[in-house]
């Protein structure tokens, strides 16, 4: 029920009044929703240069809400509310001039109106500020991204994240990206704790090509954490197992470098990369560094088996894993023998430089089938 005195005031020309009823008679609150009543008492209100009532007159003729739909009037009422002061306003008559809706397209116009919004803190009007000055002025871009996403703006995270690793025209700065990454996947983002996983993943590259194994570890962590916390906000997990994989193979060969076996053996046996497959056939066969029951044994094996036809074969580098592999396929342990695919995994190894792979070669003869032999 409307209060008889706010009717009556609203009647007399009180303008937070005709104000209240507006807005309360839009948004159901506490008076049953009536578009139409609201646009009767927004109107008044904003005749008398109520710039909020103005400016929520302006949606209502934008959206057809209480009122035939009318993108002239509705430009006309953000304008009244911008010209008034009122930052919304000035970021909708800002997107009305970039789009060219109900007004001709005019950028310069455009910039102007949202500057005017962005400089009272809308986040809104800083972020497309941002994307309109990527291009051509990308500081710019970065200071209004930054305003923006200071104020809680999301896509202005990621957009920043974006500018400082992969915009050709502003400096790379990868521990930048990766904080505003972060930042994106604090609320709540799939797509900035994708991002964020994906930068720790290439900073911890960086750090395994120079030796700082231990920070790229724990880059490492923090992408794996971030792709299983995006998995419990939706992310699919068949699209994740790639990722999860080829950081867990990146986490065994760190750890594996550290000397850390049993750690990296962990990381591989959740890998299906074939790098990983053949680190544990090392691991079990080679080094026996690492207890394997008589399952994981057979296990290994089998998936060692399982990549021999693979051409991916061909883009790996490790030599010690291809002569562990030519090995075992030589005398048949664990795997059926096969000397022809035995050769070809210790030809590999010796062309990738490992020197115990080259004196085996020479022990391989063709017989009059064509076929290979041990001599």
């Amino acid at each position: 029920m409307i209060e008889t005195q706010s009717l009556s005031q609203a009647q007399n020309g009180n303008i937070e009044a005709q104000y209240d009823l507006g807005i309360r008679y839009l948004f159901g609150d506490g008076l049953e929703k009536n578009p139409a009543t609201a646009v009767h008492w927004l109107k008044k209100a904003a005749e008398q240069g109520h710039n909020h009532a103005q400016y929520l007159l302006g949606n209502c003729y934008s959206k057809g809400e209480g009122v035939t739909q009318n993108q002239t009037e509705a430009i006309y009422c953000y304008e009244k509310a911008s010209e008034n002061g009122h930052d919304l306003a000035q970021y909708r008559l800002g997107v009305c001039y970039i789009n060219g809706n109900g007004v001709n397209r005019d950028l310069q116009k455009a910039v102007f109106w949202l500057e005017k919004s962005a400089v009272q803190e809308n986040e809104y009007a800083q972020n497309i500020l941002g994307v309109f000055y990527s291009d051509t002025n990308p500081e710019l871009s970065v200071y209004w991204h930054k305003r923006a996403a200071n104020s809680g703006n999301l896509e202005s995270m990621i957009r920043l994240a974006h500018l400082f690793f992969d915009n050709k025209k502003y400096e790379r700065d990868i521990d930048v990206a990766i904080e505003w990454a972060e930042k994106a996947a604090e609320k709540d983002s799939i797509e900035g704790m994708l991002i964020a996983s994906n930068l720790l993943s290439i900073r911890a590259r960086l750090s395994k090509s120079t030796g700082w194994f231990r920070d790229a570890l724990d880059d490492l962590m923090k992408a794996t954490k971030m792709i299983e916390t995006a998995i419990q906000h939706g992310y699919k997990q068949e699209n994740a197992a790639e990722e999860l994989s080829s950081l867990f193979n990146l986490s065994g060969d760190c750890y594996y470098k550290e000397n850390c076996h049993s750690e990296a053996v962990e990381c591989y046996k959740k890998s299906n990369k074939h790098n990983s497959i053949l680190q544990l056939g090392i691991i079990s066969t080679l080094e026996q560094k690492v207890r394997f029951s008589t399952d994981d044994q057979r296990g290994i094996f089998n998936r060692l088996a399982g990549i021999l036809p693979s051409n991916e074969l061909d883009q790996l580098d490790n030599a010690t894993g291809f002569y562990v592999l030519s090995e075992m396929l030589r005398y048949g342990e664990g795997i059926p023998q096969n000397l022809d695919s035995a050769y070809n995994c210790m030809l590999r190894a010796s062309n990738l430089g490992f020197e115990p792979a080259k004196k085996v070669l020479r022990s391989y003869i063709r017989n009059a089938h064509g076929n290979w032999e041990i001599h």
